[in-house]
């Protein structure tokens, strides 16, 4: 630990948590606190590699093994006074592959940055994630479970400003503009994974 600038901070490299190395690895992590004449913020930074493998589970089987491969990361866990903690994620998703419809295709030399924000309050999980200049949507989360979505708006090559949300609760709005769009390759990947 080292004290510079009234901020302590410290630095640890090849962690792999209890996950396991198939799923994350944790290469670089650094601790940053400030003292409380200072704010008092706490920041927790971690880089490493990821594997696509690892969030599989968590995808509904139409959307299984057609992403692949490995990709670097960042990630910062930021809490400050009187505000709620933020969990921020990125990627350059070089070294994944996408045998998704277009736009979504990508051969793994291709980078395509992905950031995905969590902020974590009383009322709930407000969620944003943007992936290049493709899309980028925002969920609004309550409790657990299905049920816990409150509405989701997803905004394809979207543009500069706040998303529209939708009004009714349990609603995703999806709008947006798109050179084309292969609704026979895209459908059967959501008929398996919705209901309604």
């Amino acid at each position: 630990a080292q004290l510079l600038a009234g901020t302590a901070w410290f630095h640890v490299t090849g962690i792999t948590p209890a996950l396991g190395a198939e799923r994350i690895n944790i290469e670089d992590f650094e601790l940053q606190h400030q003292p409380p004449e200072r704010g008092g913020d706490l920041t927790v930074l971690a880089r490493g590699s990821f594997s696509v493998a690892g969030v599989e589970p968590l995808l509904g089987r139409p959307w299984q093994g057609v992403l692949k491969g490995y990709a670097p990361y960042t990630a910062a866990l930021i809490t400050r006074a009187n505000r709620a903690p933020r969990l921020v994620f990125e990627s350059n998703l070089v070294g994944v592959s996408s045998e998704l419809p277009p736009p979504l295709a990508k051969p793994a030399s291709a980078a395509l940055p992905l950031r995905v924000s969590v902020i974590a309050g009383e009322a709930g999980q407000r969620i944003v994630i943007t992936l290049g200049r493709l899309l980028r949507a925002e969920l609004l989360r309550q409790g657990e479970g299905e049920k816990s979505l409150q509405r989701a708006a997803v905004a394809l090559s979207p543009p500069a400003g706040p998303l529209r949300m939708p009004e009714e609760r349990g609603t995703v709005l999806l709008y947006g503009t798109l050179e084309s769009l292969d609704l026979e390759r895209w459908l059967p990947l959501f008929a398996g994974s919705t209901s309604g």
